[in-house]
């Protein structure tokens, strides 16, 4: 079991010098495991917020999703250059792939 969070609208975020992640950790007493955050498809690895939850000594959990619906989602330079950057983030990532079914 992994204990994880979302905090990218949380106050702390938004006002803590440093790493925000340590931060949390540090304020809620607990090391988590996970920082989680949505991520739209076609925008660039977000190398940032890898590293930094790297840092706090944690994994990446990312909501992709495809604005256009999944025809836009093709293997193509974006796709590889994306699948790349993961790669050279060293953090392990959990990637949950256009998961809002209902939206359009």
């Amino acid at each position: 079991m992994y204990f994880g969070t979302y905090i990218e609208q949380d106050q702390i975020s938004r006002t803590s010098q440093g790493n925000k992640y340590k931060a949390f950790n540090q304020l809620t007493g607990k090391q988590h495991s996970i920082f989680f955050t949505y991520h739209r498809y076609r925008t660039p690895f977000p190398s940032g917020f890898a590293q930094a939850a790297k840092e706090a000594g944690a994994a990446i959990h990312l909501a992709m999703g495809p604005d256009n619906g999944l025809s836009e989602v093709q293997d193509n330079a974006y796709l590889r250059q994306f699948a790349t950057d993961a790669k050279a983030s060293g953090v392990p990532i959990f990637l949950r792939f256009a998961s809002e079914m209902n939206g359009d």
